[in-house]
């Protein structure tokens, strides 16, 4: 474990902008698990329902950070439109 809070406790404090996001990054290889970039790069975390893990962390550049949030929220609300028309039937 990296870090003993889940998200979004603590994600924001100086802890993990200056040493635990770095380190993760830095741990991963230093770039974007998605495309390879180097530049922008930032964490997602795979499970918001965990503590916060090596294993529940990607590292990603900004661009595929947007695209992937995006993709995440897309399939959120297509399940709940597919969940919202099965009820009415």
């Amino acid at each position: 474990m990296i870090y003993k809070q889940k998200y979004p406790d603590g994600i924001t404090t100086n802890f993990w902008k200056d040493f635990v996001s770095p380190m993760v990054i830095k741990l991963k290889g230093d770039k974007c698990e998605m495309c390879g970039s180097t530049k922008q790069l930032e964490l997602h975390h795979t499970d918001y329902e965990k503590e916060v893990n090596i294993n529940t962390l990607k590292v990603l550049c900004r661009s595929c950070h947007i695209i992937l949030d995006n993709r995440n929220k897309n399939k959120r609300l297509l399940n709940r439109y597919q969940l919202a028309k099965l009820k009415k039937t």
